[in-house]
């Protein structure tokens, strides 16, 4: 079987948003002060890999479209110390589990499986009035010869307002089948016996796909409240400076594809959470600022009570690094100051 490429780092986002598509989720068909509080303990379920893109984001660039991955993963609220340049403790969550992937075929139609590990925290500072003021998503994926980690960083400049809320909002309908979401991929969120939910989606690219017949189908059971679990504090992002540029990186981030970027610039800085080899390849970009906002799969976010990952993109400068398996990117202002950030790391 094929080695694994490097993963894609926006599908890696998305197919992971995806399987934690019930973080924090809580039972809205009762109000709310009747229920007992609860959190998110466990969740199993299978995801065909139904788009080349799916296939993609796990690294299984030459193999047919159709895999399966099977995911049995646990949950728990974390905290975290407070950053360099953080006023608030951190609070988010993180699940670590396994996934299996079956069902793939390659070119010749020989079979192969994948088994892997993965953890998924999503820390974030949020202020005593509800203010979101810096976000982390932390990757690790491992499949015993090859394994991964991606942090994608966000400043909100202004603070973000995200009152807490402990129900599904209004872009979720109620129907005979459950709560449904009103636009995006389609979502389908049902309550079970037994502190479950069922919660039955399509992947943000199957144009195909209802929730009637899913991609991806999950089953998320509840426990009580427990104290969070302290986590390490994510790496620091580093401005530094370019002292010896060899050329360009080979490969680019998907923020290229998603931000208006103009002509190259000079510039003689970037960040990154780990310090830079004596030689770099880098480039910077022009970054155009649009009056747009950065939501991925809102529909099937909101359905998590969870924050929704939402970002209008703001600053002066692109800038791509890349030194040995390592690769950086930065949206930063003039002045330097960085907004966004993507950290990678692979090794095979």
């Amino acid at each position: 079987m094929a080695e694994a490429t490097n993963l894609s780092i926006f599908e890696w986002f998305c197919v992971v948003i995806i399987l934690f598509a019930a973080i924090s989720l809580q039972s809205s068909t009762e109000p709310i002060e009747t229920e007992q509080p609860n959190q998110l303990e466990s969740m199993t379920g299978v995801i065909e890999l139904s788009t080349r893109s799916a296939m993609d984001a796990f690294g299984l660039t030459d193999f047919k479209i159709g895999a399966i991955a099977s995911v049995n993963l646990t949950s728990q609220k974390v905290t975290a110390e407070p950053c360099s340049e953080c006023s608030n403790q951190l609070t988010g969550i993180e699940m670590t589990g396994d996934v299996v992937i079956t069902n793939l075929l390659d070119s010749n139609n020989r079979q192969g499986r994948v088994e892997a590990t993965i953890q998924f925290t999503h820390l974030y500072e949020l202020t005593a009035k509800s203010f979101l003021m810096q976000e982390w998503f932390l990757i690790e994926w491992d499949s015993g010869d090859s394994n991964s980690s991606v942090q994608i960083y966000i400043r909100h400049d202004p603070p973000r307002w995200h009152p807490e809320t402990s129900s599904l909002p209004s872009s979720f309908v109620e129907t005979d089948d459950g709560f449904m979401s009103r636009s995006g991929s389609e979502v389908v969120v049902q309550d079970s016996q037994d502190n479950t939910q069922l919660i039955r989606a399509c992947l943000p690219d199957s144009f195909l796909c209802r929730a009637s017949s899913p991609d991806a189908v999950l089953v998320a059971k509840y426990g009580p409240l427990t104290p969070p679990a302290v986590v390490q504090t994510p790496l620091e992002w580093q401005q530094q400076n370019h002292s010896n540029v060899s050329g360009i990186p080979e490969d680019s981030s998907f923020a290229q594809e998603l931000m208006l970027l103009g002509d190259e610039r000079n510039t003689t800085s970037s960040w990154c959470p780990t310090s830079y080899d004596d030689s770099i390849a880098s480039i910077s970009y022009q970054h155009i600022e649009q009056n747009v906002s950065l939501a991925p799969l809102s529909a099937l976010l909101f359905a998590t009570a969870s924050i929704q990952p939402l970002f209008t993109p703001s600053g002066d400068v692109w800038t791509e690094t890349a030194f040995g398996e390592t690769h950086c990117s930065s949206l930063m202002s003039l002045e330097g100051s960085i907004n966004f950030g993507i950290y990678s790391k692979n090794s095979i």
